[in-house]
């Protein structure tokens, strides 16, 4: 059996702008490419996009938009196919999601700042979910980054 490390990072609160819905597919490939020209910035090397930790993303994001919970859970899901997984956060109230923004203030945080810039880090998947949270409409965005 192997030994997953984990890696969680504290969540991101950023107002966002509105993504159309016929936009829904292509936002996680622009939530990657934004990811990836911050890691080019600063010389470190773009994420590949995994299925697997995109499913498990998608599947956190709308998880906590069903049960109104929004923070880290314990153990991610993510395929045993990684020694590693670092996971960030992003909530807005509203159907939002400004990828860019969202980006730009994960790099303002050290927390999720290290989990981005982890030079480790070859895979990535993205998860969007929109929907009500408590009593009004949210935007949740989960990211994992695993290492083979």
């Amino acid at each position: 059996m192997r030994h997953i490390s984990l890696v969680l990072c504290c969540a991101c609160f950023a107002p966002l702008i509105v993504v159309p819905a016929a936009a829904e597919a292509s936002a996680g490939d622009a939530m990657v490419r934004a990811i990836n020209a911050a890691r080019q910035s600063k010389g470190v090397a773009p994420l590949r996009v995994s299925m697997t930790l995109h499913r498990s993303s998608d599947a956190y994001s709308r998880w906590m938009i069903e049960r109104d919970s929004f923070g880290h859970r314990a153990r991610i899901r993510a395929s045993r196919r990684f020694s590693r997984v670092g996971e960030v956060l992003a909530f807005a109230p509203g159907s939002t999601a400004d990828i860019e923004r969202t980006v730009r203030d994960w790099q303002a945080s050290p927390a999720h700042r290290a989990v981005l810039f982890d030079r480790a880090f070859r895979f990535v998947g993205t998860g969007r979910a929109r929907g009500g949270f408590g009593d009004r409409q949210a935007t949740v965005w989960t990211v994992q980054l695993g290492v083979p």
